[in-house]
């Protein structure tokens, strides 16, 4: 998801630059512009002509002059048509130095502003380049930029064209202002010098202007394709991209059905669940507390088999002292039947004492079998109580 997201991203942020680049720099704008440029240079020669018009008008007044003025000579009256000639092109030249200083005020103030406008221009592509940089973007000229170049160039033209206009007629008046008077000869080949001049000057920056131009239009053109190749990529890109993002969103939909008819079962098995471990922490609880008292019990039962066992042992003590003294008393008396029973005395003596000893024998084994039996009783009974109650052989004493 985030690759779709920054897929996206990447998707409008190169189509915000190629609609900026078209909108920009478009090719068949600057190819209008271009077509523009011979009709502004037109225009500014016209507009040359123009203001160098009124000094043809006086020469025609002065040509009419001689119709007006009668009985003087020739030489009188070229005198008269020259004075004319030249206090009206001396009108005509402060009123053009008056215009041409407004035009050099306003040219000034637009260099200034142009100048302002080329010192902010490196700030911005230095900006946008570091922009470029940082977004790991590969470094080309824009649209924007080229479109800042062409006006750059055209008002830089114009302004070299008002200079030329105004050191012209600059010359112009300097020749009048030395040279004193002037024949209408000499206004014309003037004129047909500054227009020469300027016709060849449009020439000249017409034909390198559109060199110019082609050559940037093909630069352009270039970018635009390897723009649209970028953008293609990135469209093809993002065409798979929406394709799995398609079946993502299937996906989801279906897990998301998946988990809404799991949770009726959950939920019921968690019920069931919870019930359970309730059921079985209460069984376990009960059995539990069973088993403490069977465990008290047994301790209460353990304690009193082991007092038991220890006063069977102090029985079984007693017995064993006693079974001594018994044997040591039937050795004695047995000694004293065979003292009794001796050969050379009468065999009914000696019967009787072969009875006496042979059931004092039987008395005294049945003593000891019953004893030995106790015993052996005593010591299961001990060792069951043990393994029972789980209480070690050692804390029995």
């Amino acid at each position: 998801m985030r690759e779709l997201a920054n897929s996206k991203s990447h998707k409008q942020q190169a189509w915000k630059e190629k609609a900026t680049f078209e909108k920009m720099c478009d090719v068949e704008e600057l190819q209008v512009r271009n077509q523009q440029l011979p009709e502004l240079i037109r225009e500014l020669s016209e507009m040359n002509e123009a203001k160098v018009g009124p000094v043809g008008d006086a020469e025609s007044m002065t040509s009419s002059a001689p119709l007006i003025i009668t009985g003087d000579s020739d030489e009188e009256r070229n005198r008269i048509g020259a004075s004319n000639v030249i206090k009206k092109g001396l009108a005509m030249a402060r009123k053009e130095i008056r215009e041409l200083r407004m035009e050099r005020e306003q040219e000034r103030d637009m260099t200034t502003a142009i100048v302002k406008q080329r010192d902010m221009y490196p700030m911005l592509l230095a900006q946008s380049d570091t922009k470029c940089l940082n977004d790991s973007a590969p470094s080309r000229t824009t649209g924007a930029q080229c479109f800042v170049k062409l006006q750059l160039r055209l008002l830089l033209g114009r302004m070299y064209l008002g200079m030329l206009r105004f050191k012209v007629v600059a010359d112009r008046l300097g020749a009048l202002g030395g040279a004193g008077l002037h024949s209408q000869r000499d206004a014309e080949e003037t004129i047909s010098q500054v227009s020469e001049a300027e016709k060849t000057l449009a020439d000249y920056r017409a034909n390198y202007i559109v060199v110019a131009l082609k050559d940037e239009i093909q630069g352009l053109n270039r970018q635009l394709s390897g723009i649209n190749g970028v953008v293609g990529q990135e469209i093809s890109q993002l065409r798979i991209y929406s394709t799995r993002n398609a079946e993502t969103e299937f996906q989801r939909s279906e897990y998301r059905k998946k988990l809404k008819s799991f949770r009726p079962i959950y939920r019921k098995r968690q019920r069931s669940g919870i019930r359970y471990v309730d059921d079985l922490i209460g069984e376990r609880m009960r059995s539990l507390d069973t088993k403490r008292k069977e465990q008290a019990s047994a301790e209460q039962r353990l304690i009193e088999n082991t007092t038991s066992s220890q006063l069977a042992e102090k029985e079984l003590n007693a017995l064993r002292l006693k079974k001594n003294q018994l044997e040591r008393q039937h050795v004695s008396g047995l000694k004293e039947l065979l003292y009794r029973v001796i050969p050379g005395h009468d065999l009914k003596s000696a019967e009787l004492g072969v009875k006496e000893a042979e059931r004092a024998y039987a008395d005294a084994k049945d003593k000891v079998v019953r004893r030995k039996n106790m015993v052996l009783f005593l010591n299961i009974y001990k060792k069951k109580g043990l393994k029972d109650h789980c209480c070690p052989e050692d804390n029995v004493t």
